[in-house]
């Protein structure tokens, strides 16, 4: 994905979720400033309407946006949006079933005891085809790379589905910045 978003010239959209915490902002090169679209403030769930926006102004090219599976259920309407429109879009979605920095912190602060942080999700591939909207799901990771292009290449808007409990937890819990990280009263 890092290399065919610079390449492509491709707007790339981005809310706040843990890939894009710790790799989506980070390692993901944009060909030109304007190019990125991302959430401010920490709040989730605009990732699917900022990716319209940015697929409807990105023209031909097709975008790509990252979100995650807490976010996009905030936005499950926008999904019809996005099929109606038909937007040049690949919606990149890391599926955990869960609002996962806030398992992560949980687990960190909290000796791993959860609460209201599970979701009950939705099967996004009979959501999406139900309103004809393309669907992909992957839960390998060797699979990514060949379904993001095969979906690069698909006409109008697909869904990639990346399901992270078949593949596996990041290799360090991102838990968000320190407390105090961003300044504030003293």
């Amino acid at each position: 994905m890092r290399d065919r978003v610079f390449s492509g010239r491709r707007t790339f959209i981005r809310d706040v979720t843990i890939s894009n915490s710790t790799f989506g902002n980070r390692y993901v090169s944009l060909a030109a400033p304007h190019l990125g679209v991302h959430a401010l403030g920490g709040g989730i769930g605009q990732g699917i309407p900022m990716a319209i926006g940015g697929a409807i102004a990105g023209g031909e090219v097709k975008s790509v946006a990252l979100v995650g599976d807490g976010g996009t259920q905030l936005c499950l309407g926008e999904l019809t949006t996005l099929a109606d429109e038909d937007c040049n879009l690949v919606v990149v979605m890391m599926n955990d079933r869960a609002y996962g920095v806030i398992s992560n912190i949980q687990d960190a602060q909290f000796e791993g005891r959860r609460a209201y942080c599970r979701l009950r999700t939705p099967d996004f591939g009979r959501l999406a085809g139900s309103i004809g909207l393309a669907h992909v799901k992957v839960d390998r990771i060797e699979d990514f790379e060949a379904a993001f292009d095969r979906a690069l290449a698909t006409p109008g808007a697909v869904m990639l589905e990346v399901d992270m409990n078949a593949i596996g937890p990041f290799a360090q819990p991102f838990g968000g910045p320190p407390a105090g990280a961003a300044g504030g009263a003293k």
